[in-house]
């Protein structure tokens, strides 16, 4: 028997079969507030790539969407790349302390000519 898929199959939907389905998913769900949003969860997908398909499925927005969710992306790769050098920084600090110590207890060790 095979094992059980964790991930719903909504988003493991290719973009043609997300389409096919998202044309039923919006009828169903008509009114909503943001509807980018709840797609992009809904399907496991980005906020670029919904409005990109939502707007293909005919959803009217205003003009600027596409370009303001794909600025959105941006500053968010940004705030990851900020993040993942400021740890990096981090740890080199870090490491680099503790050699210091580390070099700085050895050099002590070895003048004193303590035998214990």
């Amino acid at each position: 028997m095979a094992k059980a898929q964790s991930t719903p199959r909504r988003k493991r939907y290719k973009k043609n079969e997300r389409l096919i389905h998202a044309a039923q998913w919006i009828q169903e769900n008509s009114p909503m507030k943001n509807i980018i949003k709840r797609y992009a969860k809904w399907f496991g997908v980005s906020r670029l790539c919904a409005a990109q398909e939502l707007i293909s499925l005919g959803v009217i927005f205003d003009t600027d969407v596409v370009s303001r969710e794909k600025q959105l992306e941006i500053d968010k790769a940004n705030q990851r790349r900020k993040a993942k050098e400021k740890r990096i920084q981090l740890y080199d600090e870090t490491y680099y302390y503790f050699e210091n110590i580390a070099e700085e207890e050895d050099l002590i060790e070895h003048d004193e000519g303590i035998p214990f």
